[in-house]
């Protein structure tokens, strides 16, 4: 068992392909366009745009407030589970991840559930809007966490791509007009930043026509994407 615990813990930083966070990029995106059209404004992955929201639904611009409000400790309690899974499985980072996925997998696939159930008739006072909007939380805060894992630490951030962009823009004025050592240097660092950017907002423009089209029902597609994660991760490296 020790043998098996010290080839995980080899495969660490190989267990996470550059493919794994842009599919995760493009699943946060898509999952938060859902819910951000579907749920009244309501971010499930960027949570804390939500501060933005609240202080717009304190004025009246804004419906389904206590979702909202909630949405941040719900937040705050799946990233706590994700590290105490993280914690017991310390030493076993790829059966960490595995685990968290699964979970996520489920929890998004039970958030589409109530999503098709409460969508046809939904108003910002439906029974269970406030249940469907923090079981989304908490499936994206799940994620959240995971790109903290020590199996993905090397990843860039999955579910906002402020410092991504950031990052990217600082390596892309080094690539032009950087000196040769830094050109080297950035060069990767700037294609590595922008291939999640793009799966973002890809993920966003597939979102809305798939919400336009099908609902809730749309969110089938990320999570048969977290199965394709789940299976990157998986396979031995």
């Amino acid at each position: 068992m020790q043998k098996s615990g010290g080839a995980d813990r080899k495969s660490t930083a190989l267990a996470a392909p550059t493919s794994t966070g842009v599919l995760l990029a493009f699943i946060a995106s898509y999952v938060d366009t859902v819910s951000f059209i579907g749920l009244y404004a309501l971010f499930v992955a960027h949570v804390t745009g939500n501060f933005v929201v609240v202080a717009a639904a304190l004025l009246g611009q804004v419906q389904q407030l206590p979702t909202k409000i909630l949405a941040l400790p719900v937040f705050v309690g799946a990233v706590a589970v994700a590290q105490l899974v993280n914690l017991a499985q310390s030493g076993q980072p790829r059966r960490a991840a595995l685990l968290l996925l699964g979970a996520q997998t489920a929890l998004l696939t039970g958030f589409m559930a109530l999503g098709v159930r409460v969508h046809p008739a939904m108003s910002a006072e439906a029974p269970g809007i406030l249940t469907v909007g923090l079981v989304g939380v908490f499936a994206m805060g799940l994620q959240n966490a995971l790109g903290h894992m020590p199996l993905l630490k090397g990843l860039s951030p999955t579910t906002s791509m402020t410092g991504n962009l950031t990052e990217a823009t600082m390596d892309l004025v080094n690539v032009v007009i950087g000196p040769a050592s830094h050109r080297r240097r950035s060069l990767p660092r700037f294609v590595n930043a922008w291939l999640p950017i793009l799966a973002f907002a890809l993920g966003a423009g597939a979102a809305v026509i798939g919400f336009a089209n099908v609902g809730f029902w749309t969110l089938l597609a990320p999570i048969l994407l977290l199965i394709v994660v789940a299976v990157l991760i998986a396979r031995p490296a």
